[in-house]
C-alpha cells in the first residue's frame, strides 16, 4: 500500500471538505494537528486556498516518518502535493523524503509551529478552542493528523542484527507479529534462524538500567546486559479526548 501517498491525498481531501464547511465563525478556519505526510499536505492545501490556518507539530517535520529507521525506503509511488504538483520519488529513503519536504517548506514559506503539543480541544459556540503547550487557538474546524506508526520495532531489530558483532534481542508482548508486513516478518525470522537475532514473544520489559534490561516472559525474569535500548512502543490515539468532543470512534480488526 502507498501509505504516504494515501496520507498526502487524505490531507488534501480533508482541506477540500473544510473549505465548504461554514457552520461556525471563528478567527481561524482550521487548526491542523500534526506535520506528518497528511498534516503537511493539509497545511500546503490550506495555504493554497488562502485559509486562515495554524499547524502545530509536537516534534519535527515528517511526524512519525522522522522516527523511521535510517535509510528505510518510505515511498514507492508518486503523489500529488498541493502547491507543488505530482511528486515522483520512487524508492525514496526516509532521509531523502524529509530533505525534499524541507525544501518545499522553505520554498513555499508554509508556517508550522514546531515543538507545540495539543493538550485539549473544547467545543465552543464558534467551533472549537484548541489548547496547546504554548497557547490556544479559536477555530471553526480541527484537523487531526496524528499518525499511528508501523513496523518500526521489527525493522530496527533486523537492521541492527545485520551489523557485524551485534547481539540483538527483540521483546514483544504478543504471541505473534500478526499485523506486520510479510517482508519484515520474513527478515526477522531469517535473522533469528541465523542466530543474529533473539525474539522473545509474550514478554514484557520490567525495568531498564544503564547496564541491563529486565524482561519477564511467561512468569520468569531474565536480565539482559545491553549497550543501547530502542523503544518502538507505537502510537496511541487520544480516544477519550475524541469522545469528549463528540467524535465516534469504532475499532475494527481484520477488516478493511
Amino acid at each position: 500500500m502507498g501509505l504516504i501517498r494515501n496520507a498526502v491525498e487524505q490531507g488534501r481531501q480533508a482541506i477540500e471538505s473544510i473549505r465548504s464547511y461554514n457552520a461556525h465563525r471563528a478567527p481561524l478556519d482550521v487548526v491542523i494537528v500534526g506535520a506528518g505526510p497528511a498534516g503537511f499536505s493539509a497545511s500546503l492545501a490550506a495555504m493554497q486556498h488562502k485559509l486562515r490556518a495554524v499547524t502545530i507539530e509536537q516534534e519535527s517535520l515528517g511526524g512519525r516518518v522522522f522516527h523511521y529507521p535510517r535509510a528505510k525506503i518510505v515511498m514507492l509511488q508518486s503523489a500529488t502535493l498541493p502547491l507543488v504538483g505530482k511528486v515522483k520519488l520512487t524508492s525514496a529513503s526516509k532521509e531523502s523524503l524529509l530533505e525534499f519536504w524541507q525544501g518545499i517548506e522553505r520554498k513555499t514559506g508554509v508556517k508550522i509551529h514546531y515543538h507545540e503539543r495539543m493538550d485539549s480541544i473544547v467545543k465552543t459556540d464558534g467551533g472549537f478552542l484548541v489548547k496547546t503547550s504554548k497557547g490556544s487557538y479559536e477555530t471553526r474546524t480541527v484537523l487531526l493528523a496524528v499518525g499511528r506508526g508501523g513496523d518500526a520495532a521489527l525493522e530496527a531489530a533486523h537492521r541492527q542484527a545485520e551489523q557485524p558483532g551485534a547481539t540483538v534481542t527483540l521483546s514483544y508482548r504478543g504471541d505473534a507479529f500478526g499485523r506486520a508486513k510479510p517482508a519484515n516478518r520474513e527478515k526477522v525470522e531469517s535473522a533469528e534462524r541465523a542466530g543474529r537475532l533473539r525474539v522473545l514473544l509474550n514478554s514484557q520489559v520490567k525495568s531498564v538500567t544503564p547496564e541491563a534490561v529486565v524482561v519477564e516472559q511467561e512468569g520468569s525474569e531474565e536480565r539482559l546486559l545491553n549497550d543501547a535500548v530502542i523503544v518502538c512502543a507505537g502510537g496511541v490515539l487520544p480516544t477519550e479526548m475524541l469522545k469528549s468532543i463528540g467524535v465516534w470512534v469504532q475499532t475494527k480488526y481484520g477488516t478493511a
